[in-house]
């Protein structure tokens, strides 16, 4: 988006009913919003996301469900 105008559209990976996105940021610095997932059986994954395509996945293991995710940011800026 751009000024509330559609400027590209990207078709992402089919996900699991199970996988629910939990927040986005840019987590690698790269300028581009990334996606952080969370399963139901707390596995936690993020999509880190070049020019529209998923470039990496990090997983995060499973955390256990009775810890939630309060939110995103970029934590590693100095």
């Amino acid at each position: 988006m751009e000024s509330a105008a559609l400027v590209t559209n990207h078709n992402l990976a089919q996900v699991t009913t199970n996988f629910q996105i939990a927040g986005t940021e840019d987590f690698d610095s790269d300028g581009d919003s990334d996606i952080l997932w969370r399963q139901a059986d707390g596995t936690v994954v993020t999509w880190e996301m070049e020019d529209g395509a998923i470039e990496r996945t990090p997983n995060f293991g499973i955390v256990v469900n009775s810890w939630q995710i309060a939110g995103t940011g970029e934590f590693d800026l100095v």
